[in-house]
């Protein structure tokens, strides 16, 4: 950022950000900062501060946080501000009427991120394929409970392959390295996981790509799978899902759930969502407040009225008896 003022006896700008509120901070604070100032004259005789192309980084102000607000304070000392500008224009390229300017430069990100995993899958494995017996070198077996309460649980199996589950797994890669009896026997027993989202968790693997994952269920089970299993992408790639279904009446659910999964992107979104609702239900409260106080005045208003109405007939003689 280049910062400049004409006139510095008579300005001096202060500089302040704020994060945006969040759950855990409602309140947050402007917080000062300042640009390392050198002065030069130039031959018109006006004194000007500036930092010479030098940039202030203010990203540990604000890393991680939903947002910012940017703050410019002039204060004057001596009257009116003759002309001053913010960052990187000359300032024979400003007019004359032209006195503020900015040009701040940020990065922005979406709130919730999807990295592709950059590593390069090795050929000899790319033409692997799920539930191959004769290639495969480790068995995923898989109880699955019968409907019926009487019968006994039918066991599904997965034929899969050890360089390919250590590829997309941080789980699975330090069970196959270890000396676990597993891995020793090339043989995993799963229990308290569907049949469909663990199928589907291996199609990704395999893959990259999901089937029949709709609604809100299906994602928070292969999430909490994805999480089980230490898969960051395919966490995000949940994250980036269940937030289409984040609403003000399963929000603090959700972000139950996305705490207990370490999926912190939809967390932060759930923080963020319920600031919003929370102002709904502050605007909905204070339009019954306004709505109930209307009410109150008008009544009170058509009781003076009758009051006064009533005055009136008194002062008139229309009560007395002798009228009727």
């Amino acid at each position: 950022m280049k910062f400049q003022i004409l006139d510095l006896d008579s300005s001096a700008i202060q500089w302040f950000i704020q994060t945006l509120p969040t759950r855990k901070n409602p309140n947050p604070e402007f917080k000062p900062f300042a640009f390392p100032l050198n002065f030069i004259t130039q031959h018109n005789c006006h004194h000007i501060s500036e930092t010479l192309d030098s940039i202030l980084d203010l990203t540990e102000l604000i890393k991680d946080e939903p947002g910012f607000i940017l703050k410019a304070y002039i204060n004057t000392r001596y009257g009116g501000v003759k002309c001053f500008k913010l960052f990187k224009q000359d300032m024979d390229e400003v007019s004359h009427n032209e006195n503020f300017s900015m040009d701040v430069k940020v990065e922005l990100k979406p709130n919730i991120i999807y990295k592709q995993n950059d590593s390069k899958i090795n050929d000899s494995i790319k033409n692997l394929v799920l539930n191959d017996r004769i290639k495969s070198d480790f068995i995923i077996k898989l109880d699955v409970p019968k409907e019926i309460e009487n019968e006994d649980s039918v066991e599904k199996l997965f034929y899969v392959h050890s360089t390919i589950l250590a590829s997309k797994s941080d789980y699975f890669r330090t069970l196959l390295n270890s000396n676990m009896l597993e891995s020793q026997n090339k043989c995993l027993k799963l229990v308290d996981i569907s049949y469909f989202i663990l199928e589907n968790l291996f199609l990704y693997i395999y893959t990259d790509k999901l089937e029949n994952i709709i609604d809100l269920d299906d994602w928070v089970g292969l999430l909490y799978a994805a999480s089980r299993f230490s898969m960051p992408q395919l966490i995000q790639i949940c994250e980036l899902s269940i937030r289409k279904f984040v609403n003000l009446e399963n929000v603090e659910k959700v972000e139950k759930i996305a705490y207990k999964c370490d999926a912190f992107q939809l967390a932060r979104y759930c923080e963020m969502f319920e600031i919003k609702k929370d102002d709904a239900i502050k605007r909905d409260d204070e339009d019954d407040e306004k709505g109930e106080t209307i009410i109150e005045l008008k009544r009170k208003s058509t009781n003076v009225v009758v009051k006064k109405f009533k005055s009136l007939l008194t002062r008139n003689g229309f009560f007395r008896k002798d009228r009727y």
